[in-house]
């Protein structure tokens, strides 16, 4: 081979007089090496020029982005001066926070991430705000477990109290949840002397510290052991001068015990609450469940709502002493007790009801058990201002055949939630007997057999042969057919046709002021949307309708140990508390 004697006009290798062997496994003898080495001189001093440039195009390359972001971040500082945000004054900021307050749960917590802890992390103006806006801290949930060590207490009670003082003068609300069990408390001959002092001291200690603003506490959720309730009580002032709404859970129920002695740990703190208004008791054993003899005053009352197993009797015993209520709420068991004293409750607009059977009936005579305890409990509960009716009922499969609450004032009800399984004529005289309705939610669980069907939905839509349908105040209304039924077989004259609903939706939105619409079905409506009515009700949901369609998934058979779904919900009964579940949903609209 011969060297060029030129140098090369391009640097492709096809080009080189060396094309013919580059790639192979061709061994260049002597001469061929020294013509190499002559060859690739040029090239090495090119690739040295280009090396060369390149140093100095990066040099300027990178002195001009750092002049780059010189001049951004001096546009960036100037115009942040002129920021929209800067010119809201102080007390509409404060307002703007205020609102970013979390609502469910209502008590915010000590979390960075979260208002109105976040507003002290962005700047030193809004840090200012924060801290002169009592609203913002008047409160506060606290949560004491059993481990902390005497320190991290300390530190604890330090930032609550700090918190509640940015409070200034202003009524609080307090959520306190904590206990003295150690987490290996089951085993007591582990656990020292000295760390099982220490949880009772720190709680004591909490105590104290909160008590330092009991004067001021409205609204207090209390969920302690009995051990830390004495204490509380202990260490109480005579008197909580504010207080209008308490709510107690025990704490010992997570340990599987619950108090058992005389009277519940809470109950010496009512006879401290001389305006309280609002009591709501989860999981709290009182002796013969007789609640209407906790020493709190029961005439001032408005709002109650316990979470036990109560008889019609004790329900009625608890009304007696409360005249004035405006709001109840009741787990109640069926039985042999029925309730037979009427009392007349002018105020009464919410009646929260959930009933279950608890003594054993003959299968054919369970519709007839369940007409004569329910209306019996609804006929003594005399209330005109009834505006608000939930009542559930964890019943066996079968189907109530009578609308249970007709001497109840239904004239005036406004919102009805229903979990019970109504014949479909049954659905039909609720439908008559709530003409003023403006929200319903109907539960299906575990009756997928009795659903809201085409004939009710035809009653309520606008046609030229029904020019006044029923409910004309109609705004929201909830349908979930929402459990997993063991059979599949429904037919289709037993659920909600797609073209019944559509026409429903179509004409209830164009003259009424209907504004929502949940159904999640238990499985596909038969016939399946067409497209006309798929672009009839995506334009409703366009034109501002909350519209959600969904259709519940099928549960997945065969689980293993290994399932991913192992643990997180029961084969048959996942969670469904809403249109999404843990297994999800096909989405219609």
């Amino acid at each position: 081979m011969s060297e060029l004697a030129n140098p090369l006009s391009s640097w492709n290798t096809e080009h080189s007089p060396f094309a013919s062997v580059i790639g192979t496994n061709h061994v260049p003898s002597t001469a061929e090496l020294k013509s190499l080495q002559a060859h690739l001189v040029h090239p090495q001093l090119e690739l040295s020029h280009l090396e060369t440039e390149i140093d100095r195009a990066q040099t300027v390359l990178s002195n001009l982005l750092s002049e780059k972001r010189k001049i951004g971040n001096y546009i960036e500082a100037h115009r942040a001066l002129a920021s929209p945000v800067r010119q809201i004054p102080p007390e509409t900021l404060a307002e703007i926070f205020v609102q970013c307050l979390p609502t469910e749960p209502s008590y915010p917590a000590r979390n960075l991430n979260e208002a109105p802890l976040i507003f002290m992390t962005i700047c030193r103006h809004w840090r200012s705000v924060a801290l002169t806006t009592p609203l913002l801290w008047n409160s506060l949930h606290i949560f004491l477990p059993p481990h902390l060590s005497e320190d991290a207490c300390s530190r604890r009670i330090a930032g609550t109290t700090m918190w509640l003082e940015r409070s200034g003068s202003l009524p609080l609300s307090i959520s306190f949840h904590g206990n003295t069990n150690l987490r290996h408390a089951w085993n007591p001959g582990q656990i020292s002397h000295s760390e099982r002092a220490m949880p009772e001291t720190n709680m004591e200690l909490m105590i104290r510290s909160l008590m330092l603003f009991s004067d001021r506490f409205r609204d207090v959720f209390l969920s302690l052991t009995s051990t830390s309730f004495t204490s509380f009580n202990k260490l109480s002032p005579s008197l909580f001068p504010s207080l209008i709404s308490l709510r107690v859970r025990d704490e010992d129920s997570q340990f599987g015990t619950m108090w058992s002695s005389d009277d519940p740990a809470f109950s010496p703190l009512l006879s401290r609450m001389p305006l309280l208004k609002s009591l709501e008791i989860d999981e709290v054993l009182v002796p013969d469940k007789n609640f209407h003899l906790l020493p709190c005053n029961w005439r001032n009352i408005t709002n109650i709502a316990i979470k036990d197993s109560l008889t019609p009797v004790k329900v009625i015993a608890i009304l007696t002493e409360t005249p004035w209520i405006q709001s109840i709420s009741f787990l109640i068991a069926l039985g042999d007790d029925m309730a037979s004293t009427v009392v007349h409750l002018k105020d009464l607009v919410e009646m929260r009801l959930s009933v279950f059977q608890n003594q054993p009936v003959e299968d054919d005579a369970l519709d007839g058990f369940f007409q004569t305890q329910v209306t019996s409990l609804t006929n003594c509960i005399q209330c005109s201002a009834l505006r608000v009716l939930d009542f559930s009922s964890d019943w066996p499969t079968m189907a109530i055949s009578k609308w249970p609450f007709s001497r109840l004032p239904l004239h005036s009800l406004e919102i009805l939630n229903l979990a019970m399984p109504l014949t479909p004529n049954a659905l039909t005289e609720c439908l008559s007997q709530t003409p003023n309705l403006i929200n319903f939610e109907f539960k299906t669980a575990m009756w997928p057999k009795f659903p809201l069907r085409d004939s009710h939905l035809s009653s309520l839509t606008f046609s030229p042969n029904n020019p006044n349908p029923m409910w004309p105040r109609l705004q929201n209304i909830r349908v979930l057919d929402q459990i997993y039924a063991l059979e599949q077989s429904i037919s289709s004259s037993a659920t909600t046709s797609a073209k019944s609903l559509t026409n429903f939706l179509e004409s209830r939105y164009q003259k009424t002021p209907l504004k929502s619409c949940d159904m999640l079905y238990q499985a596909k409506p038969d016939p399946y949307f067409s497209e006309a009515e798929l672009s009839i009700l995506q334009n409703l949901k366009q034109n501002g309708l909350k519209l959600r369609l969904h259709v519940q998934a099928k549960p997945p058979y065969g689980f293993t140990p290994d399932s991913p779904d192992t643990g997180i919900a029961h084969r048959f009964s996942p969670r469904h508390s809403d249109m999404e579940g843990h297994f999800g949903a096909e989405v219609i609209i």
